[in-house]
């Protein structure tokens, strides 16, 4: 198996920001390349797959490939995607961040990221909502949309879940949620 990866992205002024911003929740900078070949699985043809595959899937991946098992990984084996089926598989993730160095304008935050939906909640308590679909660039923060309010809830619901345990000093949450 070869794996070709790298580090998050960097923006290099998207969303009105400076160079070099690595710790914001946009696509620009978490979204990682993923390149991966087994021919023994792929028969060496190319595709696509637009299931959300982590980091975290990597090292599962490797133990399911070697005939091993991880328990207590909270990533999945890529093995049954690489292979070109369709299991049940995760419909979004976490993304989170602890105000600090290097870049300590940069809110502790906790964002969910599904196909098609972003929604992210600032220490500040500041909202962003964002449909990827229609707004790829994430250009038009619709978080105050009144016709997005069920799928505002719906992920802030989500992210109660998935954010925990929170960023240290993270309250931006509910103390019920």
């Amino acid at each position: 198996m070869i794996v070709f990866a790298s580090d998050n992205g960097v923006s290099w002024g998207e969303h009105s920001l400076g160079a070099a911003r690595k710790l914001v929740p946009y696509e620009e900078s978490i979204r990682v390349p993923l390149v991966i070949r087994y021919d023994p699985l792929t028969g060496g043809l190319r595709r696509e797959d637009p299931h959300l595959a982590l980091n975290i899937d990597l090292a599962s991946t490797f133990a399911a490939l070697a005939g091993r098992r991880m328990p207590g990984a909270e990533g999945r084996s890529l093995v049954p995607l690489v292979a070109g089926r369709h299991p049940a598989w995760r419909h979004d993730f976490l993304v989170e961040h602890l105000n600090g160095r290097p870049q300590r304008d940069v809110p502790t935050y906790c964002a969910v990221r599904s196909q098609r939906y972003k929604y992210v909640l600032y220490q500040t308590r500041e909202e962003e909502l964002y449909d990827l679909k229609l707004d790829p660039y994430e250009l038009d923060n619709r978080a105050s949309s009144p016709s997005l309010n069920a799928v505002k809830e719906r992920l802030r619901a989500r992210l109660a879940v998935l954010c925990k345990p929170r960023p240290p000093g993270y309250t931006a949450l509910s103390p019920a949620s």
